[in-house]
C-alpha cells in the first residue's frame, strides 16, 4: 500500500503518451506457477481474517490471519524521570551545550521497561502481530506419474477471490478461495472434472503455543499467546480456529487424531473459521459454532454471491480505465519485470491503483482494528517492527487512499483506535511533559501503548498525536458530519495539547 503514490504518478504521466488502445480493464493478476515466496502468495482478507494460498500441487499451504492476533499486554511505561529531566535539557540547549542535553535526553526520554524490545516484542509486554497459523493440504492423485499443465493462479480484485486451475493428465482441478464479506469465515472450493478424482488430508499448524485436535469431523486448533509478563503462566490473547469439511457430491471422510481426509470426492467445501478473545473474552469460539453452522446451511454458489455482493459494495465505488495491451495476457511476474524495461502497460498502472484500493478494504473493516504495518497479512511470530502500528507515517500511509478512493467509512477504525489512545496519551503527557493533554509517539499497538520508545533516536518522535488528528480532521472535511465532529471535539480535541485539532474545532467554531 504505502507505495500507491508512485501509481497515481504515473497514472499523470501516461496522460501525455498513451496510445491507441482497448478499454475494459479486467481486475486481476495471475501467475503461472506456484508461489515460491511468500510474497507471491495471493492475499485475501475480509477486514478481521485474513488467508494467504500458495497454490502448490503436491501440497498446499494456506496462511491464516486475524487482525487481532496480538501477544503482549497493557503496561505502565511512564518514566516519571522525564518531566523532572526536562527543564534542565532545555537549559542546557539554550547554553550551547548540546551534547549534554542529548545524554541527558537519552537517559530520561525512554519508556519504561523494554518497550518494543527493539523490534522483537512477540515475548515482551508490548507484544507483536502475529501469525495465526497455517491450513495445510497434502493432495494424492488417482495416476502419480501424470504431469501438470494448464497452471494459472489468480487474484481477482473485482470480487476478492483466488482460483486456480490446472490439469493432471487428463483431469482437469479448479480450486477457488474467498475471505467472505458476508460470512465472516474463509471458505475453499475444491473441484475436479472427474468423478471420484479428488483426493486429500488436511491439517492447521502453527510454529508455537497451539494445540491441534477434532471435535467431531471437524478440525480445531486452540492456543494462547505470551502476555510479556508472566513467563510461566501465560495469560495473554487466547484465540481458536475451527475447519469443517463438506461434500456435496459424496465421498469420504476418514478423522484421524490431527487431520482430516477426504477421499473419492469430486468437489469439496472448507469452511475455516477464526477468532481470538479480544472483542468477545468470553463467547469467541462459541462464534465459531455459529459462523459454521449459518455457513454449512448454504451452497457454494451462494456463498460465493453474497460475498462478492458484499465487497462490491466498496469495491465498485470507483472504476478507472487506461487501455489494454497485449501484455494484459501476460503472467504478473514477467510483465511487472517487462515494465521496469518499458512503461507502456496503461492497464498496470490501472490495476496497482486499484490494488492499493483492495488491500485497504480487505486489511480492516468498521468496528475492528486499523490496518498494521502489513495489512492484514504476516507470516511470522517474531514480524518485524512487530507488524505494529507505526505513527511516523506507516499507519497514515495505509490510510491515504480511504478518503480520495471513495472508502471513507474504513477511516473509521483508525478514528476509533485513536480515541482509545487518549487515557493512555494523557499518563504520558503529564509523566514525559508534565503537560496537560494527552500525546503519542512513534509506537502504538493494541494495548495503548504511548509512551517513547526505548531510544531516543528514533522514539521520542512526539507529534504523532497532531498526525492521527489530521486524519481525524480529513474525514469529516470528505463527509462535513457534524456529529462526527461533535463526537471527536467531547473524546479527542478538548483533552488534546496538539495544535492542529483545536485549529480545526475553532475552525468549525464548536
Amino acid at each position: 500500500m504505502k507505495h500507491l503514490l508512485y501509481g497515481l504518478l504515473a497514472l499523470l504521466l501516461w496522460g501525455c503518451q498513451a496510445p491507441d488502445l482497448r478499454l475494459d480493464n479486467e481486475l486481476s493478476y495471475f501467475f503461472d506457477r506456484p508461489a515460491k515466496l511468500w510474497e507471491e502468495c495471493l492475499p485475501l482478507g475480509n477486514g478481521r481474517i485474513g488467508m494467504m494460498p500458495d497454490g502448490g500441487v503436491e501440497t498446499e499451504r494456506i496462511l491464516l490471519n486475524e487482525i487481532s492476533m496480538w501477544s503482549g499486554s497493557k503496561q505502565d511505561a511512564t518514566n516519571p524521570a522525564a518531566s523532572y529531566a526536562l527543564p534542565t535539557i532545555r537549559r542546557l540547549l539554550f547554553e550551547g551545550r548540546n551534547d549534554e542535553a542529548q545524554q541527558l535526553m537519552y537517559n530520561t526520554f525512554v519508556c519504561k521497561g523494554a518497550g518494543s524490545n527493539l523490534g522483537d516484542g512477540a515475548n515482551a509486554a508490548y507484544g507483536s502481530y502475529q501469525l495465526f497459523g497455517y491450513l495445510n493440504l497434502r493432495y494424492q492423485y488417482p495416476h502419480a506419474e501424470d504431469t501438470v499443465s494448464q497452471y494459472r493462479r489468480t487474484l481477482s480484485l473485482s470480487d476478492a477471490t483466488t482460483s486456480l486451475a490446472f490439469k493432471r493428465g487428463n483431469i482437469t482441478y479448479t480450486r477457488e478461495q474467498f475471505t467472505s464479506f458476508a460470512g465472516d469465515l474463509g471458505v475453499i472450493h475444491l473441484l475436479a472434472d472427474e468423478d471420484k478424482a479428488l483426493h486429500f488430508t488436511l491439517g492447521l499448524s502453527r510454529p508455537e503455543h497451539a494445540q491441534v485436535s477434532l471435535d467431531g469431523h471437524d478440525l480445531v486448533m486452540k492456543g494462547r499467546l505470551p502476555d510479556g509478563v508472566d513467563t510461566v503462566e501465560m495469560k495473554g490473547m487466547r484465540f481458536a480456529a475451527k475447519v469443517r469439511v463438506l461434500l456435496p457430491k459424496g465421498g469420504e471422510l476418514v478423522p484421524s487424531d490431527t487431520a482430516l481426509t477426504v477421499r473419492n470426492a469430486s468437489e469439496a467445501v472448507l469452511l475455516v473459521s477464526l477468532a481470538t478473545n479480544y472483542w468477545e473474552p468470553d463467547r469467541f469460539e462459541a462464534a465459531l459454532d455459529r459462523q459454521l453452522a449459518d455457513a454449512e446451511r448454504k451452497d457454494y454458489a451462494t456463498l460465493r454471491r453474497e460475498h462478492i455482493e458484499a465487497y462490491q459494495a466498496l469495491f465498485d465505488r470507483v472504476s478507472l480505465q487506461l487501455g489494454r495491451t497485449e501484455r494484459d495476457h501476460w503472467p504478473i511476474d514477467k510483465r511487472l519485470a517487462a515494465f521496469a524495461a518499458d512503461r507502456q502497460d496503461p492497464s498496470l498502472v490501472a490495476l496497482y491503483f486499484q490494488f492499493g484500493r483492495y488491500l485497504l478494504i480487505s486489511s480492516t473493516r468498521v468496528g475492528l482494528l486499523p490496518p498494521n504495518l502489513q495489512g492484514l497479512w504476516c507470516n511470522t511470530i517474531h514480524t518485524p517492527w512487530n507488524g505494529d502500528y507505526h505513527l511516523n507515517i506507516n499507519l497514515q500511509m495505509n490510510h491515504w487512499p480511504a478518503e480520495v478512493t471513495n472508502l471513507s467509512e474504513l477511516h473509521l477504525p483508525l478514528v476509533e483506535w485513536t480515541k482509545q489512545q487518549v487515557a493512555s496519551g494523557e499518563r504520558t503527557a503529564k509523566a514525559f511533559y508534565n503537560a496537560h493533554g494527552w500525546v503519542t509517539h512513534i509506537l502504538g499497538n493494541v494495548w495503548e501503548f504511548t509512551a517513547p520508545g526505548e531510544h531516543p533516536s528514533w522514539g521520542a518522535t512526539n507529534t504523532s498525536a497532531a498526525w492521527l488528528c489530521q486524519h481525524l480532521y480529513t474525514h469529516y472535511l470528505y463527509t462535513l458530519d457534524e456529529a462526527y465532529l461533535q463526537s471527536i471535539r467531547r473524546c479527542v480535541a478538548r483533552r488534546s495539547s496538539s495544535w492542529i485539532c483545536w485549529w480545526w474545532i475553532r475552525a468549525r467554531n464548536i
